[in-house]
């Protein structure tokens, strides 16, 4: 998958968790794609109880970030940050209308916990507003994993085996990535603050994933 690509063309390898290591071995691939099951069971009280696995995974490269929420700020302005993340997740949800019956529309929402295993490479770039720490862009590589919580609710349609579903989860604010540059700011911590640290005082030593994950998914029953 690009994901994937991109991250092992960042040579993450070797700070990638247990999983991730593990599943890299797959031929060809080089790793899982995204993927779900779900197994639905029908209740005495007209709902549907669904349990489910999940794999996902996401890229985030900064420079993409800022162009969509800062505009043409240049490249040294902050930090260089590309980070991917493996989400290995559980859940249960709830089926209000029953289990899905063919051309119907299914409904679900529910609650999970996630495995997050992440690797992330860090760095100053070139930068000519302080030639003198930041000549050329230096770099180095971090690895973190935690238990993440996350909300789950989506909506899901399709004939008698083939169908679509749209889901949204929410992650919760547990703080489950190690912050490299709490400890290495890359170059002196005083000129890192006056130049990157705009909110002042120390960085957090881990932080969280705030916001959520959209999934467009194709879907086969049986």
């Amino acid at each position: 998958t690009p994901n994937i690509y991109n991250k092992n063309d960042d040579e993450h390898g070797s700070k990638d968790g247990f999983l991730t290591k593990l599943f890299s071995n797959i031929p060809l691939l080089k790793g899982l794609p995204s993927f779900s099951l779900e197994y639905i069971l029908p209740t005495d009280y007209d709902v549907g109880i669904g349990l489910a696995f999940a794999y996902t995974n996401i890229w985030m490269d900064d420079t993409k970030v800022r162009a969509a929420t800062q505009g043409a700020d240049p490249a040294y302005a902050t930090p260089l940050l590309r980070m991917a993340s493996h989400f290995y997740m559980f859940s249960a949800s709830l089926h209000p209308f029953g289990v899905p019956r063919p051309d119907d529309l299914d409904i679900f929402m529910g609650f999970g916990v996630s495995r997050v295993e992440s690797t992330l490479r860090y760095g100053i770039r070139k930068d000519p507003t302080i030639h003198e720490y930041a000549s050329i862009t230096k770099t180095e590589l971090s690895g973190s994993s935690g238990t993440m919580p996350f909300r789950r609710m989506g909506i899901a349609s399709g004939g008698d085996s083939f169908g679509f579903m749209l889901e949204f989860l929410f992650p919760g604010k547990n703080e489950i990535i190690d912050n490299p540059f709490a400890t290495n700011t890359i170059i002196d911590s005083t000129v890192y603050d006056s130049t990157y640290n705009d909110h002042g005082g120390a960085l957090p030593s881990k932080v969280g994933m705030p916001g959520g994950i959209t999934r467009i998914s194709w879907t086969y029953s049986f």
